[in-house]
Parts: C-alpha cells; structure tokens; sequence
C-alpha cells in the first residue's frame, strides 16, 4: 500500500455492490510499488501470441526508439475479452509510471521509454499500417503474435507520466506516447496511424487539472479512431462540497475530504470512455430519451428475434449506478409530457423492482418470443436525484413478437 503498513480503506468496504474481479498485477518493481489493472471483464489474448498480460516489454533500437522496454516500472499491458452482445470488440489498456525528476537526465529517461512504448503499441498491436505485428521483428515476443488488433478494439494507455505537457516547453511523454515521432503525421499510434489524444481532464468543481501539488503528472491517452470520450475528471475528495458528497465517502474515516491523499499523493484521473456497440438492436428505436446525472441517456436495446422458440435480450445501460427503475410498456404509442421528458408507451403495464447494477446496467436476458404478431412499446424510467424531477428516461422502443 501506499506510504507502507496496513491497508484500512478499500473501495468495497464503502461500495459493497461495486466488483472489479480480474486483477493484473505486474511483475516490474521499481522497488517502490508495480502497475495494476483492474477489470470487470476477464482477460483474454486478443492477437494470437497466448498471453493476456505483459508485465513489459524488450525491443531492440529502431526508426526513433532505442533499445529497451517501457520505463522503470515496465509497461503493464492488459487485453480485455469485452463481452459480444454489448461490444463490437475487445480493449487494450497499458499502465505505467517514468522517471521522477526535473534534471535532464530524467526528462531523457522519460521520453526515450515514451518513445519505446509509443513504438510498441503502433508496431506489436498496429502493425505499423502494415497488417502485420511487429513487421520489423524488433519487439522481442515469443510465441510471436499472429494478428494485428481488429478495427473495432481499442488501445488505452494511461499513468503517472511525470512530466505537465503543458508547461515543459519540449516534447515530452505524453506527446511521444500518442503522437510518436510526427505530430499530424503517418507514424502515430492510433489504429490508423493518426495520433491518439491525451486528456484534459479537470475537477469537477473548482476547473484544476492539477493531479500532483500544482501540475498535472498524471494522463490517459486513447485511440480517438475507435473510441469517444464521454468525460474526463481529476477527483480530489477536498473540493467535494458537503451536500455532493457521494455515499461512497459518507462514511469514510474521520473526513471524506482526507479520502484522496489517503489513497495516493496523486489525485486520481477519471476516464469515461463510449466503445463501438455490437450492431445489434432488434427493435424500433423511437428516442426521446432524457439525460440523467452527468448527463448520460440510458440507452435501451433488444438483441434476438421474439419468435416461436427463440428469446431476446433486453438490455438498459448508462443508467446511474445502484439507481431503481421502472418499465413502461404499452400498446400504443403516446409520446406524453412528463416529468421534463417525453413519455413514449402509454402506461398500460408499470413494472417496478430493478435496480442497476455498479456498471449502472439492467439486464434481462432470454425473453420468450412467440404468440404474436403484436408490438408493444416499451421505455425505461430511472429514478434519478440529478435528473430533471429526478427521473431519466431511456429512449423507446417499439419490440415486435412474432408468431
């Protein structure tokens, strides 16, 4: 744990609900602490090379990178198996931590292991534009991989990069790690060898992006070919006001504003980030969704065919996590103005009971077909504090059974 000795606060002993069970945690020591990844989903090779995770990497000098692997901690590397109903793809996600220091020297280090990585992930997981991993044979990987990343899955790389890009007045790691040699140019390390983009990510209450004292140290780089961001926030539990104090932290030790620089010197960066869907929603999407905390829509789909012997999944996300919901479902449909929003189904049947999970997810798989033909109109009503008349609505949906 951080500073030593005994771990007394732990995310579960506040969230019980909240699970994180796939845990990597890298064999690079820096004789100070390792790089960890945590996921929901379990790991899985995703370009044929029989491994999952990487602790680092060793490449041999090439094009701008010299010889080496990701940095005194390593490059802590995770492939993520995404689940398919929901994802087009899989997830790619790197930690690490450079060089400390304001020498010279210590800039070198940075940007040399930047660079490194940077070359790594556009040459082993992109092929460098050529189709193939490692085209060049200088990343030294046994098996060798067999396939470069699919279109549809993305690389995210973040950690405490130890340089403000914004302040250094060079080149430094951030920028290596996204854009590589040529910003603007053909060699970067997104999919399609454009840059990535690191983050700008604030507080949420006071605008700082300071993740260390009065500088930013910390980032998140993402492949913006593949994915979106949705949001990005530096967390300090000491500009948390009293009346938004998240009940996580109500009951945490002593004060909830000590929870953050009792977890690290650093403050925490939040990415929030929208994956490519699987192309999959067997019903009519009738909108009129309506915006609940931070500004997410819950978003409803129905993947499979209600006929005779065959079921559907019905599946509501970006609800607020731990919130209740209620399904409205209909005969008809009525588009009616309610709570600030649109209701879509007139109320024939009201269903109440469901709560989302930490993911802020309602999942109801395996619905029978059959019986039809008949439609019926269906929307999502969270019950949501931040929301308008706090209540968030999902889009509609018009859902065919068939015979």
């Amino acid at each position: 744990p951080f500073k030593g000795g005994s771990v007394g606060s732990w995310v579960q002993k506040y969230a019980p609900a909240y699970d994180l069970p796939f845990v990597f945690v890298s064999t690079s020591n820096d004789g100070f602490n390792r790089n960890i990844i945590l996921s929901r989903w379990a790991f899985a090779d995703v370009n044929g090379d029989g491994k999952s995770q990487y602790s680092d990497f060793i490449m041999i000098a090439d094009k701008y990178a010299t010889s080496g692997g990701g940095g005194i901690r390593g490059y802590g590397v995770a492939e993520i198996d995404l689940p398919d109903a929901t994802y087009a793809g899989n997830l790619v996600v790197g930690n690490s931590h450079l060089k400390a220091g304001s020498g010279s020297s210590d800039h070198t280090e940075r940007v040399e292991a930047a660079a490194r990585m940077a070359y790594f992930l556009d040459h082993l997981y992109n092929g460098a534009g050529t189709g193939v991993p490692d085209p060049n044979n200088k990343i030294i990987d046994s098996p060798a991989p067999t396939s470069v990343l699919d279109a549809q899955t993305p690389i995210i790389s973040a950690g405490d990069w130890n340089e403000n890009e914004a302040t250094n007045g060079q080149k430094g790691p951030a920028e290596w790690i996204v854009v590589a040699q040529n910003i603007g140019g053909t060699d970067g390390t997104d999919r399609d060898q454009s840059d990535m983009t690191y983050d700008a990510a604030a507080d949420w209450y006071n605008g700082s992006t300071n993740t260390l004292s009065n500088t930013k140290f910390d980032y998140v780089g993402w492949q913006d070919s593949i994915v979106t961001l949705r949001r990005a926030v530096v967390f300090n539990s000491v500009t948390i006001p009293a009346g938004d104090v998240p009940p996580e932290l109500a009951g945490y030790t002593t004060s909830y504003t000590l929870a953050s620089s009792s977890a690290s010197d650093h403050r925490a960066v939040f990415a929030d980030f929208i994956l490519p869907s699987a192309e999959c929603n067997d019903a009519l999407d009738l909108g009129q969704g309506k915006a609940g905390t931070g500004g997410l829509v819950p978003h409803f789909t129905v993947c499979g065919t209600l006929g005779t012997g065959q079921t559907a999944d019905f599946l509501l996300e970006d609800a607020l996590p731990l919130a209740g919901a209620a399904a409205v479902i209909g005969f008809t449909q009525i588009n009616a103005p309610y709570a600030g929003g649109v209701l879509v189904p007139a109320p024939d049947v009201l269903l109440f009971g469901f709560t989302a999970d930490a993911a802020g997810t309602i999942s109801l798989p395996g619905v029978p077909g059959g019986g039809g033909p008949f439609d019926i109109y269906m929307q999502w009503v969270v019950f949501d504090a931040g929301a308008t008349s706090g209540k968030a609505f999902s889009n509609g949906l018009r859902i065919s059974w068939l015979p």
